[in-house]
């Protein structure tokens, strides 16, 4: 019986070649173009938005795969150890984050999207072989342009940026990010120009200006633009572990195993000049080091008292950790403790600051989930590059020659983020977070190391039911939240004209979906404060402190305590606010009122004292407000001391 057209049809190489190999490279190019989705909902920045944007387009690529599938089954998935412990290490974070219950909708659903991301990759490298990797690999070089084109027109003016700070951020919210993306695209550029240059070269030679019509020509061409591109920006960005980073690509880059090997043989026979060029290197290393530390120094010795505190927390933590997304408003409190304590210098306390990241994702990554999610996050990673140096998939050695070249640019890319990540926040962005899951996946894929066997058809298939059933899942509890947000973004501007009791009950209602986003806590708690609901507005203002450090919401709880007439509890909440951060004068303002509003004038003095002489950073005329009006604090107080009768 001969078999139907549909099925001779999806058995011609016409099918393979649209259906299987080139149509999933639609979904690719959307979740890679994650980094591109302005932030349109809020919270502030581009997470949120990207969020929703990144689980529509794992769907869309999750159907472009189900053509492949069949053929997948057929002739078989290997799956490595690796693949076992990414799904440990995703399952710790989804069940820490949920069992601390201090997330939002998009933090915790985040890391289910990111395993099925991380199986589809897998799924899409088996099914489309080496060639995968290239279209992966040109589709980072093709971000990277836009990136490099929306960076220059905002340089010259002719794009506003995504921060009032900062004159260039391209589509990220500040300069540090897309540095560190430029890093990245900078390691997959010149990984193709080493390997594409001597090919062009020769193709010119045999076929004359008919190499202009072809594909690798227009790959150098592209790769050529975006090395320049990204070493102008870079500079641009002021971003100095984005600069490391860029060193760290370029080195695996151009280092292949061959130069690599000449290298070394060089070495050898030329000690007395090696042993010369290495002191003069580490001389360079140590004077460029020293200089970029002096060009923001403040910011440096920050991150040096936030990696100490974090330190602190590990130390206290060091198996399991906090919990996920925890960070935050356990980093509060243990920074509240250290000035509390007098351990702080005055250097760090001009420094100090209350953050939600800790500048060095590793550090943050052990306070949160211990030792144990360290240790589930490094072995994938060590096995993706194993999977970069040795370029092995199973049963394509024919063609393994041809795409060698493509791998150096992935390995390059992951370094870069890699080494990002030492003094920068990658990992809390939904774009970067994207980003490594999809080269791990990639490295993985060509790992020839431990492997745990070729599944039968019928357990392949049931892990493929499984992995969309875990997507289904997640886009049933995420995709509907969209709408919750476009309904805090319609009413935020009422709440901005301070129409509090307009908007009440429109919060009131988005409560329950919200309550894990701390910009919408504060909101809330503010208008309930501000309509007389001073309880309720603590209660989620508690909420807020285990989300965040930020002094503000303690003056905010402070307020609802005296107006509830608990000046013991105004007191405490005050106290804290100043410790967590001690350079700043205005918990100190709202304690001299407080002792003054509830009489005890001695604790007013020392507290006015205090206000008197502080010395700010930078001055402003809110702190020269601050002060008179504790002058006239002062002088009021001593015209009562003197009409009372003895």
């Amino acid at each position: 019986m001969s078999a139907s057209p549909v099925i001779r049809f999806c058995r011609t190489p016409a099918f393979r070649s649209f259906f299987i190999e080139r149509l999933p490279v639609v979904g690719i190019a959307a979740i890679v173009g994650t980094l591109l989705v302005p932030g349109t909902l809020p919270p502030a920045g581009m997470e949120t938005s990207q969020f929703f944007w990144l689980a529509g387009a794992l769907l869309l690529f999750s159907a472009t795969l189900i053509p492949g599938l069949p053929g997948m089954l057929r002739a078989g998935f290997r799956w490595h150890a690796a693949d076992l412990l990414v799904l440990v290490f995703f399952g710790f974070r989804f069940f820490s984050t949920y069992v601390a219950g201090n997330a939002s909708v998009p933090n915790l659903w985040m890391p289910v999207l990111l395993f099925v991301l991380y199986a589809d990759i897998r799924f899409y490298v088996r099914i489309g072989g080496y060639a995968a990797l290239s279209r992966i690999a040109l589709l980072l070089l093709a971000t990277g342009l836009i990136e490099i084109v929306v960076g220059f027109r905002q340089l010259y003016g002719y794009d506003l940026s995504n921060h009032a700070r900062f004159h260039i951020t391209g589509t990220f919210h500040n300069p540090a990010p897309l540095g560190g993306y430029l890093a990245m695209v900078l390691g997959v550029a010149l990984s193709q120009l080493r390997t594409q240059y001597p090919i062009v070269i020769r193709r010119f030679r045999l076929l004359g200006p008919r190499t202009l019509l072809t594909g690798r020509f227009w790959l150098f061409a592209a790769a050529l633009p975006t090395v320049g591109g990204c070493l102008m920006l870079l500079p641009s960005t002021q971003s100095r572990i984005a600069w490391i980073a860029a060193i760290g690509a370029a080195a695996v880059a151009l280092l292949s195993g061959s130069v690599r090997r000449r290298l070394f043989r060089w070495t050898v026979r030329h000690r007395t000049a090696t042993v010369a060029g290495g002191l003069l290197l580490l001389a360079v290393i140590a004077a460029g080091g020293w200089g970029a530390y002096r060009m923001k120094a403040s910011s440096a010795d920050g991150r040096l008292l936030m990696w100490k505190i974090t330190a602190r927390i590990i130390a206290d933590h060091p198996v399991t950790g906090t919990g996920g997304n925890s960070y935050a408003g356990i980093y509060g409190d243990y920074q509240a403790r250290y000035f509390a304590s007098g351990c702080g210098t005055p250097g760090e306390i001009a420094v100090a600051g209350s953050t939600g990241a800790a500048f060095n994702d590793y550090l943050q990554l052990t306070a949160e989930l211990g030792l144990v999610g360290l240790l589930l996050f490094a072995v994938p990673l060590i096995a993706a590059f194993r999977g970069y140096a040795k370029r092995q998939l199973p049963d394509d050695t024919k063609i393994r020659r041809n795409v060698c070249r493509y791998d150096n640019g992935l390995s390059a890319a992951l370094t870069a983020l890699l080494l990002f990540a030492l003094a920068s926040y990658p990992f809390q962005l939904v774009s970067f977070l994207t980003l490594l899951t999809l080269l791990t996946a990639c490295g993985i894929s060509l790992c020839s190391g431990r492997r745990l066997g070729r599944c039968r058809p019928a357990v392949t298939g049931a892990i493929v039911v499984v992995v969309f059933s875990l997507q289904g899942i997640a886009l049933r509890h995420a995709l509907p939240m969209k709408a919750r947000y476009e309904d805090w973004r319609k009413i935020q501007p009422v709440y901005r004209l301070e129409a509090f009791e307009a908007v009440e009950a429109d919060y009131a209602s988005l409560s329950p979906y919200l309550d894990g986003e701390l910009q919408f806590i504060f909101e809330y708690a503010n208008i309930l404060g501000k309509t007389g609901d001073f309880v309720r507005s603590n209660e989620w203002l508690r909420r807020g402190f285990r989300l965040s450090s930020d002094p503000m919401l303690y003056n905010l709880a402070g307020n609802n305590y005296k107006a509830l007439g608990e000046w013991q509890a105004a007191e405490g909440a005050y106290r804290r606010a100043f410790d967590v951060i001690p350079s700043r004068i205005y918990p100190l303002y709202l304690l001299t009122e407080l002792y003054a509003e509830s009489g005890q004038t001695d604790k007013m003095q020392q507290t006015a004292g205090q206000v008197l002489e502080f010395q700010e950073k930078i001055p402003s005329q809110a702190v020269r407000e601050i002060k008179r009006n504790v002058r006239l604090l002062l002088d009021e107080k001593r015209k009562k001391t003197e009409t009372e009768p003895e």
